[in-house]
């Protein structure tokens, strides 16, 4: 998998680490019923889901599966995080509706299908991330218990999205609900 792809994961991971609100996390489903959904892209070539299940953490519960792809030279990984620390960490960039468009950077929340999107896109390496939140009421709560993300290298942002759109967020978040 691509380096940039890794930098961004990294970036996820430390946001997540050091994102300590004391939540109560709910139940989550086995890592093996998130990996279900997803499914192959037409076109691509796909590694194995691979994904884990973590509890007793100070962070709270986790499930979590990802699956890379490669298509030429264009690369993707599509995670699912279940876990009200985990996927708030993740959204947290998002989260205020920040939007900015520099020669470098595109930031962008949006909302497509009634789900928040969250774009970030790197201009001049052509690679970033769509975060789609899977169950946030924004007039409820601010609590969020699950994202999908695809983070993408050597493309546009509207082509990550159009394949981001491909996987069944309406299942991931029936899925979450059990």
């Amino acid at each position: 998998m691509g380096r940039n792809i890794k930098w961004f994961s990294g970036i996820i991971i430390t946001i997540i680490l050091f994102f300590s609100v004391s939540l109560i996390a709910g139940q989550c489903p086995p890592y093996q019923k998130l990996g279900a959904l997803l499914k192959s892209i037409a076109g691509w070539q796909a590694e194995k889901c691979e994904g884990m299940n973590m509890t007793g953490s100070p962070m709270g519960e986790l499930a979590s599966a990802h699956r890379a792809y490669s298509k030429g030279g264009k690369h993707l990984e599509a995670q699912i995080f279940c876990g009200i620390q985990w996927a708030m960490g993740t959204w947290a960039p998002f989260a205020s509706n920040f939007q900015m468009d520099s020669t470098e950077e595109f930031i962008k929340t949006t909302t497509i299908n009634g789900f928040p999107v969250g774009i970030n896109y790197h201009k001049k390496d052509r690679h970033g991330a769509i975060v789609v939140c899977l169950d946030k009421d924004l007039q409820a709560s601010q609590m969020v218990r699950g994202v999908f993300v695809l983070s993408f290298e050597n493309m546009s942002w509207q082509e990550a999205l159009e394949i981001a759109k491909k996987f069944d967020w309406e299942g991931m978040k029936k899925l979450l609900k059990q």
